[in-house]
């Protein structure tokens, strides 16, 4: 009997222990995407404020607008 309920912990206890492991290999697969959107972001953000902040072309009063 005690060696079923060993038996039982062991099996519980490898379960257990490759659960952890999987969920680490995810939380680290994430932190890279996490790293990799934030970097992406903050590119994006730059790009963003370089556009606000360029000249605005502005339609000449003589040229017909570009659609025509």
């Amino acid at each position: 009997m005690a060696e079923d309920r060993i038996e039982n912990i062991e099996a519980k206890l490898a379960y257990l222990e490759d659960a952890s492991e999987t969920l680490s290999g995810e939380v680290a697969t994430q932190l890279r995407m996490i790293e990799s959107l934030e970097s992406r972001l903050a590119l994006a953000l730059e790009r963003i404020g370089e556009l606000e902040s360029g000249p605005v072309d502005e339609p000449r009063g003589d040229e017909p607008p570009p659609h025509y």
